[in-house]
């Protein structure tokens, strides 16, 4: 194998030989549809999401501050069949007083005054950590930190996976 590298992407604490666990995890990474840009999503000590074009790593194309991550390796990905959205997991606060939340941003436009295009939030204290899109079934599969997994879909839009069993009537117990 071959390799580009970017270096310094994210900034990442130093591992210490015989730690139980390493403190700060490596950015998440996920390539676009078109395999020509890479979306990486660095952990605590930035909370930055960059794009990259693969031909030219020397600098992101854009960033987005602000994302909270609390959980090493959280998911970040390319949706839609173009790749035109991007998804990101925030995490809750660690006081458990506000909601962690899937967030949408638009792959074309970051930079520091850009704004999610659209977000998902969930109860007090639980963050979504991992997070895998469907683009044939348009569905969102979540583990969430409170050990749950969650489908996201939308009625008119989503089609098969989680909508073959939301329609069906509960077999009675007993």
């Amino acid at each position: 194998y071959a390799d580009i590298l970017i270096r310094d992407a994210h900034p990442v604490k130093p591992f210490v030989a015989g730690a139980a666990f390493c403190p700060e995890s490596p950015p998440s990474v996920a390539f676009s549809p078109d395999g020509r840009t890479i979306l990486s999503r660095g952990g605590s000590l930035d909370e930055t999401v960059k794009l990259w074009d693969v031909r030219r790593t020397s600098k992101p194309l854009w960033s987005f501050h602000g994302i909270r991550t609390r959980w090493p390796g959280s998911s970040i990905g390319f949706c839609g069949s173009d790749g035109s959205s991007i998804f990101v997991g925030s995490a809750a606060q660690s006081s458990g007083t506000s909601a962690g939340e899937l967030l949408f941003l638009d792959s074309k436009r970051g930079g520091p005054d850009a704004m999610p295009i659209h977000s998902v939030l969930f109860d007090d204290g639980i963050s979504p950590v991992s997070a895998a899109w469907h683009s044939s079934n348009r569905q969102f599969a979540i583990g969430c930190s409170d050990g749950s997994c969650r489908i996201l879909y939308d009625r008119d839009r989503s089609q098969k996976g989680i909508l073959l069993t939301s329609g069906r009537a509960r077999k009675r117990q007993g």
